[in-house]
């Protein structure tokens, strides 16, 4: 039997049945551009990494082939998520692996202190207080350790090639149902230009990334996330009627070949902790 979703945090931390099916386009769309430029700003030497918010462990399982004698730390306030990462990340060569269920509002950030590289990604973006919660990390963390980022931002868009399509209705439901999630989907510039502002904190590298949404496979992320939300909420303010217009305009969306969708672009940033002395 599936589970349904209550709340808003039900849908952020992934407990529908459809999940980790989303989790996996999500990745497809937004992990190797980041991965790329991670692995090239690697310092030589890593004893210890640190990811916030690790999910079911793609970017662990990605990164770890570049990591070696590396004690790692994988947190989530999702115990189901942390399960999955152990059965993601499987064996791990000569890497040592910790797993601790940790909420990133709740923590005194003592676990940052000795880490040489900190990775939170796509975390930060469901947290009122973005800004307040990165300063924290920052100043937790060593002089000379590196920190990589990314998170949203800018609301999802949407391009359709030619005039009979009809897809007027749906991008505004997406909005809408971002706006169920509670995610501040443009606090990726926010948090850049913090950054930017902190003498803590030097970028190595800041760079924009945007996904498109172009093939059945990457178009189905926005019907899933969608049917994931509150049926009741989206039928109360759209109307049942036009609610069912939106997912077949949504179904026609996936199956044209000429037609393609921009995910929600977002900010990478790379840097490393300042020694102020």
């Amino acid at each position: 039997m599936k589970k349904s979703l209550s709340t808003p945090k039900d849908y952020i931390l992934g407990v529908s049945a459809k999940a980790e099916y989303q989790l996996g386009i999500l990745n497809d769309l937004y992990l190797q551009r980041f991965l790329s430029a991670a692995v090239s700003l690697l310092p030589k030497s890593i004893s210890k990494v640190l990811e916030l918010g690790c999910g079911s462990g793609h970017l662990l399982s990605a990164l770890l082939p570049y990591l070696e004698n590396t004690h790692i730390y994988a947190t989530d306030v999702s115990k189901e998520r942390l399960t999955e990462c152990k059965l993601r990340l499987g064996e791990t060569g000569s890497n040592t692996l910790d797993f601790t269920t940790l909420s990133i509002t709740d923590t005194d950030f003592e676990i940052c202190h000795d880490q040489d590289l900190i990775l939170v990604r796509f975390v930060i973006t469901h947290m009122k207080n973005a800004q307040a919660i990165l300063e924290r990390i920052v100043k937790a963390m060593k002089p000379g350790a590196k920190l990589f980022i990314e998170e949203f931002c800018v609301q999802n868009e949407f391009i359709a090639r030619g005039e009979t399509f009809g897809y007027y209705e749906w991008p505004r439901a997406h909005e809408f149902q971002e706006k169920l999630q509670h995610s501040h989907f443009d606090v990726g510039m926010d948090l850049l230009a913090a950054l930017k502002k902190n003498s803590r904190f030097s970028i190595d590298l800041a760079q924009i990334n945007q996904p498109i949404l172009d093939s059945e496979y990457r178009k189905s992320i926005i019907r899933l996330g969608m049917q994931d939300c509150s049926q009741e909420l989206l039928s109360h303010h759209f109307g049942k009627e036009k609610l069912a217009q939106i997912f077949t305009s949504l179904e026609m969306f996936e199956r044209d070949a000429f037609s393609f969708g921009l995910a929600p672009r977002s900010v990478c940033i790379f840097g490393t902790i300042r020694d102020e002395k």
